[in-house]
């Protein structure tokens, strides 16, 4: 079976992982939810390594647009195994 990874972009948006990750965390589809952190400039970050430590998280640094944070994103999911 192939690795895949789901990518969730957030900007400013911790809640949505809290509705996503633990649906994700269970479909046998899933091997990885990588959460692309934007350069958010609330909590978000904080808010999500407190409450799922183990999700892997990317954080850009500055909001880089949805292409170009997803592209990040993506090889960071294809380094590993996606």
């Amino acid at each position: 079976m192939h690795k895949s990874s789901v990518i969730i972009p957030i900007h400013n948006r911790a809640g949505q992982i809290a509705n996503a990750f633990p649906i994700l965390k269970k479909s046998p589809f899933v091997s990885e939810v990588i959460v692309l952190d934007t350069g958010s400039t609330d909590d978000s970050v904080a808010a999500i390594r407190q409450r799922f430590p183990s999700l892997a998280l990317l954080e850009t640094g500055a909001n880089l647009g949805f292409a170009e944070g997803n592209n990040r994103a993506i090889e960071v999911a294809l380094n590993h195994g996606a």
